[in-house]
């Protein structure tokens, strides 16, 4: 976890927003400054107690990779914008990319696209990212009409941890998602009384 910062600001951020929320609708607003200087302890002390964590923070660890990998990303899908180059030629296309931007380091190590959003697009143009995009937005969606908090709290922060990493492109990634945005659904607020045509039957 402590690898990725991008999951434990996005993890901090969408607690911080869930619990501010939270607060303001059960009328206890004047504890969101208390929230507040907790959420910003929690965080100098990732800060200051994880060396490996500063490091990278200070450091700009896998910033100036990601720009590389970025632009060789980008170059491919104006050359491919409507259906992109298909799933199974995107390693292939970002080798030939990196190399002609000089990047030996994406060479030697096959590097994705590191953006879930940018890996689609690569793979399967505008379509395949619109569609990836509607996923998002159709979850979301139900989350909100049925006030279920945990799907939409994973939601969030799956699509915010897709900004840096692409993962989909792994098999653990899509069983991960599969699992909770599958699992998550169960935990909505249903009504406690069953809809007119539904209680019929039961009698």
């Amino acid at each position: 976890v402590l690898s990725s910062r991008t999951a434990i600001f996005a993890t901090l951020f969408t607690l911080g927003v869930w619990v501010g929320v939270y607060l303001i609708r059960k009328g206890y607003t004047r504890y969101l400054i208390g929230f507040g200087i907790k959420l910003f302890l929690i965080l100098f002390s990732l800060y200051s107690y994880f060396p490996y964590l500063k490091k990278k923070v200070e450091n700009r660890s896998g910033v100036s990779t990601r720009s590389y990998i970025w632009q060789a990303g980008s170059s491919i899908v104006k050359e491919n914008i409507l259906f992109g180059v298909g799933t199974g030629d995107i390693k292939d296309n970002l080798r030939v990319a990196y190399k002609k931007i000089g990047f030996e380091e994406g060479l030697a190590h096959t590097y994705n696209a590191h953006n879930q959003y940018l890996q689609t697009a690569i793979g399967l143009g505008a379509v395949g990212l619109i569609a990836l995009l509607f996923l998002f937005s159709t979850l979301i969606a139900e989350a909100l009409s049925t006030q279920n908090i945990l799907l939409l709290a994973f939601v969030i922060l799956f699509g915010l941890c897709c900004i840096t990493e692409s993962l989909l492109s792994r098999q653990h990634g899509i069983i991960l998602f599969c699992f909770f945005s599958s699992v998550l659904p169960i935990f909505a607020n249903v009504p406690k009384t069953a809809p007119a045509r539904f209680s019929s039957r039961l009698k």
